[in-house]
């Protein structure tokens, strides 16, 4: 990562992400198949799978590219599950211990970046890809020795002041789950006295993590009189009123995936190809709502589902 410049011409935020996970688990792969061990029985077995479906799916694509770079993905996601099951014992410590820094390095890109994007230029795909790391750092605070459960620490406020204060609610409520599910699970982790105290540092963080998730949110967006007088002057112009509409531009988009699973339910619309395949079945207040009113002059696509269960529904039955 060194700035958005390095993918100048890149299509769009999904493909730099797919094609850098790709390039990078080359020589994980490598690597695992050198040392002759790992999961090369399932890899084998997922990449037959994998091809049989594309030769299927890719000859009745409608966006080519949107299939080659969900095959892509596909393939990178193979790459590091076998790359992941050649890991030794002391592999495996490297990377926990490599997760706070890598998290801290995915959140330390969006201060440079305009809107807080971060390198892939995309808030909710920098929440995505920090989001496992900062779960991951809550399990190493409860579990690890200083100084990796206090870094670890140092990176889930650091993803929960980036999430609340962009905001990416989904990050926030993702976080918020994921560990209210550890302290759901802590009671069967050993003995009680360790299990209670292990419940009251989870709880701390969940405490300092929603604090600094509500804190920077209202720092950030709770005076709101540049939206006001940006209200008053679209009104004053005759113009209908904006809105981002996050919430119900996704209950909008969402009501219309039984329409379109339909028409495609046995396989769906194909890997990549909701972009393409879902403007027919758009409703025209979700319309009205991404083109703010008719005040954005160029068209505006949705790019997925905005929910990945959803998104992969559509597109695989």
């Amino acid at each position: 990562p060194g700035g958005s410049s390095l993918f100048a011409g890149a299509p769009d935020t999904v493909a730099i992400g797919t094609g850098a996970m790709a390039l990078l688990a080359l020589p994980a792969v490598a690597l695992a198949t050198a040392r002759g061990r790992g999961g090369h029985a399932l890899g084998l077995a997922a990449l037959f799978v994998m091809l049989a479906f594309a030769a299927f799916q890719l000859p009745r694509a409608v966006d080519g590219f949107g299939a080659w770079r969900a095959l892509v993905g596909v393939a990178a996601a193979t790459g590091w599950t076998v790359a992941g099951a050649a890991l030794g014992e002391r592999g495996r410590r490297v990377v926990a211990y490599g997760v706070p820094y890598v998290t801290l390095l995915l959140l330390a890109s969006t201060p440079f970046t305009e809107a807080w994007t971060g390198t892939l230029g995309n808030t909710g795909d920098t929440s995505e890809a920090a989001l496992p790391g900062a779960v991951l750092c809550a399990g190493a605070f409860v579990c690890a020795r200083p100084p990796i459960a206090v870094l670890s620490l140092v990176a889930l406020v650091a993803y929960a002041v980036y999430a609340g204060g962009v905001p990416v609610y989904a990050g926030v409520l993702g976080l918020a789950a994921a560990l209210a599910a550890a302290g759901m699970a802590l009671p069967f982790a050993g003995e009680a006295r360790v299990a209670v105290a292990k419940r009251v540092r989870l709880l701390l963080v969940g405490v300092l993590v929603s604090a600094a998730a509500i804190g920077v949110h209202t720092l950030a967006f709770g005076d709101d009189h540049d939206r006001h007088d940006h209200a008053a002057a679209s009104e004053a112009a005759g113009d209908a009123p904006t809105t981002t509409g996050g919430i119900e531009f996704r209950r909008l988009t969402w009501a219309r995936i039984s329409s379109m699973l339909g028409d495609h339910a046995a396989l769906g619309c194909g890997p990549g190809q909701f972009q393409a395949e879902f403007p027919p079945y758009r409703d025209p207040a979700e319309i009205e709502l991404s083109g703010f009113g008719r005040l954005e002059p160029t068209p505006i696509d949705v790019e997925h589902a905005h929910n990945d269960s959803l998104t992969a529904l559509a597109e695989d039955g």
